[in-house]
């Protein structure tokens, strides 16, 4: 794109939280890894940059779901109740979404 007449000074890298967005990459680099995400997670990101010339307006968002894992192990089931000679009654948890 177009670099207004000044070479790129930096880009600016955001992450969009519950407060708006928050710059977490500032340099020259053109790639950012980012790390501890959360599966199955939606992450809002848009990117700017400055030069001698200022600050660019930000790009349109871009909207990346992370990839859902499988959950862990579930709690084993328990006898409810007493067994007969023919039928068990189990129960166990639900598992809790983080």
């Amino acid at each position: 794109r177009d670099n207004g007449g000044a070479d790129i000074q930096q880009y600016h890298l955001e992450l969009e939280e519950s407060k708006g967005f928050h710059v977490i990459y500032n340099g020259l680099e053109t790639e950012y890894l980012l790390e501890q995400l959360i599966p199955g997670h939606v992450y809002s990101l848009r990117l700017s940059c400055s030069s001698t010339g200022g600050q660019s307006d930000p790009s349109d968002i871009t909207q990346i779901k992370t990839p859902a894992v499988a959950p862990a192990s579930c709690h084993p089931p328990k006898i409810s109740g007493k067994p007969k000679a023919n039928s068990l009654h189990l129960r166990w948890g639900k598992k809790r979404i983080l």
